[in-house]
C-alpha cells in the first residue's frame, strides 16, 4: 500500500503501510536521528527527527533521504514534519521494498537465536531482530545492490546481520553491546546476504570487533530446495572454513537458487 505524506501523525507508527514495530524501541521505531545525527535519546518521533523503521521477514526500508552525509555516516527513514509522515524517498510509494527471496536462516539448536539486521541506512544500529525458536525457519532479506541504498561515494551495500549466542533474547541481542559481552555489535559472527551480477551473495565472517570470541555453536550455508551454491562455507568448531574476503567465507548462489544459514551443533 502506497504511503500517503502527510497524512499520518509523527505519535503513530504506520504500521497500516507496512512498517513493522520493534518491541524494544519506544513506538516501534527501529532508531531515530535528528540534527545531522543519532538521537534514539528522543524516545519518539519528534518534530525535524528521520523515523526508521523495520519491515517483514525478506524486506528492507525503502525510505531514506537522496541527500546522504558526506562524513560517510547514513540517513534513514520517514521525516517528521509539521506533525506528521513524509517519504525521504518520494519515489518510491511504499514503505518497504522486497529482496530477492533466495536467503533463509534455519535454527536446528535446542534454544533460541537472535540474529540481529542493522538498521542501515539510519543509525547503523543492529535493531532489526529475526528470533529464531528451535526448529524454525526464516527469510533472511537479501537486498537487490543495484536498486538498494548506495553509499555518499556510490558504492553498493549488502545487509549484515549480527549472529548472538545461543539463548540470548531479542531484547538484549539488538541493540549496541559493551566489551566483554558478546552481544549486540560485539556478538562473535556478522552474516551478509545481497544480490548481484543475477547471483545470490551469503557470507559468514568473525566479528572483526570482537574476533577472538566464539559462538558456541555451528552455522554452514547449505542449498535450499536443490539450491547449487558454489563452494562450502561454514563457521565450525570456532574456525572458518572457505574462501572470502578477511576473515570469512562467502558463497555464490546460481541465479534464483536458494540457501540456508543453518545453526546447528
Amino acid at each position: 500500500m502506497a504511503f500517503p505524506d502527510g497524512v499520518v501523525p509523527c505519535s503513530q507508527f504506520p504500521s497500516q503501510y507496512g512498517a513493522v514495530p520493534v518491541g524494544i524501541t519506544s513506538g516501534g521505531w527501529s532508531g531515530l536521528q535528528r540534527n545531522g545525527g543519532n538521537d534514539d535519546a528522543i524516545g519518539e518521533c519528534q518534530e525535524g527527527a528521520l523515523c526508521s523503521y523495520d519491515c517483514p521477514a525478506g524486506y528492507s526500508k525503502s525510505q531514506y533521504p537522496a541527500a546522504q552525509p558526506a562524513s560517510g555516516e547514513s540517513h534513514g527513514g520517514l521525516l517528521c514534519k509539521g506533525g506528521f509522515l513524509y517519504k525521504t524517498r518520494p519515489e518510491v510509494p511504499q514503505l518497504c521494498e522486497a529482496g530477492s527471496n533466495t536467503a533463509f536462516v534455519e535454527n536446528l539448536l535446542a534454544g533460541h537465536v537472535a540474529v540481529c539486521r542493522t538498521d542501515y541506512p539510519g543509525t547503523e544500529k543492529m535493531s532489526l531482530p529475526v528470533g529464531l525458536s528451535s526448529g524454525e525457519i526464516s527469510p533472511l532479506t537479501s537486498p537487490y545492490q543495484d536498486t538498494a541504498y548506495r553509499t555518499v561515494k556510490g558504492g553498493r551495500t549488502s545487509a549484515h546481520y549480527y549472529l548472538n549466542k545461543e539463548g540470548v533474547s531479542v531484547a538484549d541481542a539488538c541493540q549496541w553491546g559493551e566489551e566483554g559481552q558478546d552481544l549486540g555489535n560485539w556478538a562473535p559472527i556478522v552474516l551478509g546476504a545481497s544480490y548481484v551480477d543475477g547471483k545470490t551473495w551469503l557470507s559468514i565472517t568473525k566479528n572483526e570487533l570482537n574476533p577472538n570470541a566464539n559462538l558456541g555453536y555451528n552455522v554452514r550455508i547449505v542449498g535450499k530446495d536443490g539450491g547449487r551454491i558454489s563452494q562450502d562455507c561454514r563457521y565450525e568448531n570456532e574456525a572458518i572454513t572457505g574462501q572470502g574476503f578477511g576473515d570469512g567465507c562467502t558463497v555464490a548462489v546460481q541465479g534464483k537458487d536458494q540457501a540456508t544459514f543453518q545453526f546447528y551443533n
